[in-house]
């Protein structure tokens, strides 16, 4: 990280050795940026960011190690920062793609899980209404409660 730092210093371009940089080296150099006071560096970093982030296009059952790596990275702090908003977005695509959805929830990062619900209600509420999902009546809720015998005292 402080090579391609220095480099970005003199060149003012984030690169390996003459190629792109890949996923994880661009993240982390965001976040280091962060942790420097080095605000132009994270902006350069997350000009890369997007696309490599958007290249990514295995689904959440087959998603590449290095998806999951970024997501636990974004949020291995417990700020709200670019890169968590970057990372909740990425696996927003996810979503039509899930076929174990119970699953793939337990499997988040932590504090990624309140985030990805808010996220999916702001899009949920963008919907045209004729896509919106029926609410059920309340008296619906309590009569199939007591048809089935639920207890609901534990």
């Amino acid at each position: 990280m402080f090579g391609l730092f220095n480099q970005w210093l003199f060149t003012q371009e984030i690169e390996c050795e003459g190629a792109s940089p890949d996923l994880m080296d661009v993240a982390k150099l965001w976040t280091y940026g962060g942790i420097w006071g080095v605000w132009q560096l994270q902006n350069d970093a997350m000009k890369l960011l997007i696309p490599l982030v958007s290249r990514e296009t295995e689904g959440p059952q087959k998603e590449k190690k290095t998806v999951r790596q970024f997501v636990e990275h974004a949020y291995a702090t417990k700020e709200n920062t670019a890169l968590t908003k970057l990372a909740l977005h990425r696996i927003l695509s996810f979503v039509s793609f899930v076929d174990n959805i119970k699953q793939w929830i337990d499997n988040f990062a932590p504090g990624m899980l309140a985030e990805f619900t808010v996220g999916l209600m702001r899009y949920m509420s963008k919907l045209p209404k004729n896509l919106h999902c029926p609410l059920p009546k309340q008296n619906s809720i309590y009569l199939g409660a007591a048809k089935a015998e639920v207890d609901l005292t534990g």
